[in-house]
């Protein structure tokens, strides 16, 4: 005679070896999560990302003009340290069409063409925010003056040149909050960090 067929067991406990207790309400808390408290937390995380995310992208913007100004600091420099070493007049120039780019040679040497109209510009006309992988248009940059000559000295070689200013600004920003700039102060050729409505110290820029 065949042995009758025994149902499936309504109570998980039964599956549980002799001696271990399974609590019914602890498999039933492990059953996930319900379609209203993961739109709950979604809804919660996309609220904080729309307050930190203007915050976050106002500090990255920060942080390139800071990267801009320290580089164009880094130029001035090397060309008034060069000037001096080789006791032989430097002259930086920066473009008034391109402004993102500059050239160093000795001020009595034609400046090359612009790169701005130029398909093949000189190869020692360098861009600033090159060396840190920045592209261009994400910092504005405006220079009070189109050129800075340092003599032999390292001084600034003409006097009306005191005061030469590059201002590098964030892309979409007004006033002066995100202002930061290098001024050439004195005829010694001292140079300044500035940031704000420092910057425009600068002289009228060259007609």
């Amino acid at each position: 005679m065949s042995q009758p067929i025994k149902s499936h067991p309504t109570n998980y406990s039964e599956l549980a070896p002799e001696g271990v207790e399974l609590d019914s309400s602890s498999l039933q808390d492990e059953a996930g999560f319900t379609l209203i408290e993961i739109i709950l937390t979604v809804f919660i995380i996309a609220i904080l990302a729309a307050i930190a995310a203007p915050s976050w992208f106002g500090f990255v913007q920060q942080r390139r003009v800071n990267l801009v100004r320290d580089e164009v600091n880094a130029v001035l420099q090397n060309a008034r340290n060069d000037a001096k070493k080789t006791k032989l007049s430097r002259r930086v120039y920066f473009y008034p069409d391109a402004p993102d780019y500059y050239y160093v040679s000795d001020p009595t040497s034609p400046v090359p063409p612009s790169p701005a109209i130029d398909p093949d510009p000189d190869p020692l006309i360098k861009r600033v925010g090159k060396r840190i992988s920045l592209s261009p248009g994400q910092v504005n940059l405006s220079q009070s003056q189109s050129s800075v000559t340092f003599n032999y000295l390292g001084e600034v070689d003409q006097t009306d040149q005191v005061g030469f200013t590059v201002t590098a600004s964030a892309v979409g920003s007004s006033g002066d909050v995100s202002k930061r700039c290098v001024i050439v102060k004195t005829l010694l050729g001292a140079f300044s960090q500035e940031s704000g409505s420092t910057c425009n110290f600068a002289l009228p820029a060259e007609e």
